[in-house]
C-alpha cells in the first residue's frame, strides 16, 4: 500500500510544481504585460507632448541636419540648441533614457537622465533588446518591450542594474494621412524612451514568489497530512490484520481444544456407562424381587430410587455422548423411509403420562394422508421427544402443547412444529437456550433438573439431517419451534458422514 502512496505522492509533487510554475509564469506574464502597456501609454503621451513642442519648433532644421555626418553635427548651433531644448523638456520627467533616431535608423540625439550626449557614443552599458528600430520605421506603429538585467546610468552618474520598459514611438510626417488611406508610413524620426520599472515589477514578482510559496506550503501541509493519515491507516490495517491472524489462530486452537474436549467427554461417557449399566441392571433385579422378596419397605423404596436415578443418569450421559459425537462429526446416521404420522403418535403417547400429571393437554394436528420422509429414525424421534418433553416441562397446568406436521411441495421439505402455551423465552435468551448446557433462568425452569442439552441437541441433530430450526417465543405467552427437513435425504446421506458446516442454518423469528 505504501508503494502506491509513495508513487501518488511523487506524482502529485511533480504535478503541483508544474501547476505552480505555470500559474507563476501566467501571473508574471500578465503582470508584465499590464505594466508594459501602462508604461507604453505614458511614454506615448510624453512623446506626443514632445513632438507638439520641441520637435515642432525645430522640425525643419532637424531634417536638414539629418543629412550632416554625425561627427560634424556638434559644430552647428541649431543642433546644440535642439539638444538643450530636449534636455529642458525632459528635466522634470522621470525616465531613464531618451533617444531620437533619424528616419533611416541612425542615432540623432541620446540623453542619459536628462544629460545630453552629443559624442555619438552609446549611452547603453548593456542593452538586451529584441525590437529592431527598422520594424518601427517599416510599420509606423509604437511597440514596447521589457528589458531584463539592463545596466544604465542614474541621475548621480552611477551605474544601476534593473528592469526597463523600452518604447519605440514613430514621429509621423506632416504629409501622412493615416492607416485608413492605405498610405505607406512616412516618418520624420523615431523616439526611444526607457522607463525604469524595477521597483514596480519587483513588487509584482515578490507577490508572485509569495503566492507560489504559499501554494507550495499549503500543498505541502495537505500532503503531509495525507501521508500521516495514510501511514496511520496503514498501521491500523496492519494491526487489524495481526489481530485477525491472532483471532484465526485462537479460533483454530479453540476448535481443536473443543474437539479434544468432546473426545474426552465421549470417552468418559463410555467409561461411565459400563458401571452404570451394572447399577441399573442389579437395581432392576432387586426392584422386581427376581431373587426373592425384600421384606423391608424402606429398602424397596431405596432400590426404586437407585434404579430411577440410574436410568435418569444414563439418559443424561447418552445425551452428552450424542452431542459430543455430533459436534465432532462422528455421529453415524442410518437413513430409511419413516411414516412421520405414526412416529408423532408414538412420541405423543410416551409423553401422555407426564402431561396428564402436569395437567397439560396434548393436541395433534396431523394430515389425513400419511407423510413419508427419508431420514434417520432414531435422531428424528429424539428430536420430537426433546421438543415435546421441553414443551410439557415448561408449560404450567391448564396449558397445552400442539404438534403439527405438513409437507411443502414447492421446496420438497417437511415441516414439524411444536407449539406450547408455556413460560416462553425472551428474544435475548434464545441464543443461550440453544447453546450447550445453557439454561434460561426463570422461576419455572428452576423447578426441573437437566443438563440444558435438550434444545442444543435438537439443533445439532437438525443440522445433521440438513434441516433448519426456527424459534419464535414470547415471555408469558409460549414458544413455537419449527423444524424444516428435506423430504428426500439420499444425497445428504453421504454428506452427513463428514464434519458439520461452519454456518448451520438456525434462525429465530
Amino acid at each position: 500500500m505504501f508503494s502506491y502512496l509513495k508513487f501518488f505522492f511523487m506524482s502529485s509533487i511533480v504535478l503541483v510544481i508544474c501547476a505552480t510554475a505555470f500559474i507563476g509564469w501566467y501571473y508574471r506574464t500578465t503582470a508584465d504585460n499590464i505594466i508594459s502597456n501602462q508604461v507604453q501609454t505614458n511614454n506615448i503621451s510624453i512623446a506626443k507632448v514632445y513632438t507638439n513642442t520641441v520637435w515642432k519648433e525645430h522640425r525643419e532644421v532637424v531634417k536638414i541636419i539629418y543629412d550632416i555626418a554625425s561627427q560634424d553635427r556638434a559644430e552647428y548651433v541649431e543642433y546644440v540648441n535642439f539638444g538643450k531644448d530636449t534636455v529642458r523638456f525632459l528635466q522634470e520627467i522621470p525616465i531613464a533614457r531618451f533617444n531620437l533616431y533619424s528616419p533611416n535608423g541612425e542615432p540623432f540625439i541620446r540623453t542619459t537622465h536628462n544629460t545630453l550626449n552629443i559624442s555619438g557614443t552609446d549611452n547603453n552599458l548593456n542593452e538586451n533588446v529584441s525590437i529592431n528600430i527598422f520594424d518601427i520605421i517599416k510599420d509606423g506603429k509604437p511597440q514596447s518591450e521589457i528589458v531584463e538585467d539592463a545596466q544604465f546610468y542614474t541621475a548621480g552618474g552611477k551605474i544601476k542594474e534593473g528592469i526597463l520598459v523600452r518604447t519605440l514611438i514613430p514621429i509621423m510626417s506632416e504629409n501622412y494621412v493615416g492607416i485608413l488611406s492605405n498610405q505607406k508610413p512616412e516618418l520624420d524620426g523615431v523616439i526611444e524612451i526607457y522607463y525604469d520599472v524595477t521597483d514596480a515589477i519587483g513588487v509584482m514578482r515578490n507577490f508572485q514568489y509569495i503566492g507560489a510559496g504559499f501554494i507550495l506550503v499549503i500543498f505541502g501541509i495537505l500532503f503531509t497530512l495525507l501521508i500521516y493519515t495514510s501511514r496511520r491507516a496503514e498501521k491500523i490495517i496492519e494491526k487489524q490484520h495481526e489481530t485477525n491472524v491472532e483471532l484465526t489462530s485462537a479460533k483454530v486452537k479453540a476448535e481443536t481444544e473443543n474437539k479434544q474436549k468432546s473426545q474426552f467427554v465421549a470417552n468418559i461417557s463410555h467409561e461411565l456407562r459400563t458401571p452404570l449399566n451394572a447399577i441399573i441392571g442389579f437395581s432392576e433385579i432387586m426392584k422386581d424381587e427376581v431373587m426373592g422378596p425384600i421384606q423391608n419397605e424402606q429398602y424397596q423404596s431405596y432400590t426404586k430410587d437407585i434404579h430411577a436415578q440410574g436410568v435418569h443418569l444414563l439418559s443424561l450421559i447418552n445425551d452428552i455422548l450424542d452431542y459430543s459425537k455430533a459436534e465432532s462429526g462422528k455421529l453415524e446416521l442410518e437413513y430409511e423411509e419413516i411414516d412421520l404420522n405414526k412416529m408423532v403418535a408414538v412420541c405423543l403417547r410416551t409423553q401422555e403420562p407426564r402431561a396428564n400429571s402436569a395437567q397439560v393437554a396434548l393436541v395433534k394436528d396431523l394430515p389425513s394422508e400419511h407423510i413419508i420422509i427419508t431420514s434417520d429414525a432414531k435422531r428424528l424421534k429424539q428430536i420430537l421427544l426433546n421438543l415435546l418433553s421441553n414443551a410439557v416441562k415448561f408449560t404450567p397446568a391448564e396449558g397445552s402443547v400442539k404438534v403439527s406436521i405438513w409437507e411443502n411441495i414447492s421446496d420438497k421439505r417437511i415441516g414439524i412444529e411444536v407449539e406450547d402455551t408455556g413460560i416462553g423465552i425472551a428474544p435475548k435468551d434464545i441464543a443461550k437456550a440453544l447453546s450447550p448446557f445453557g439454561q434460561v433462568d426463570s422461576e419455572l425452569s428452576r423447578k426441573y433438573e437437566g443438563t440444558g442439552l435438550g434444545l442444543p441437541l435438537t439443533k445439532k441433530f437438525t443440522e445433521l439431517l440438513r434441516g433448519e430450526l426456527k424459534i419464535h417465543s414470547e415471555v408469558g405467552k409460549g414458544t413455537k419451534i419449527t423444524i424444516l427437513l428435506p423430504k428426500d435425504n439420499k444425497e445428504e446421506m453421504i454428506q452427513a458422514q463428514h464434519p458439520l458446516p461452519n454456518n448451520p442454518k438456525t434462525s429465530s423469528e
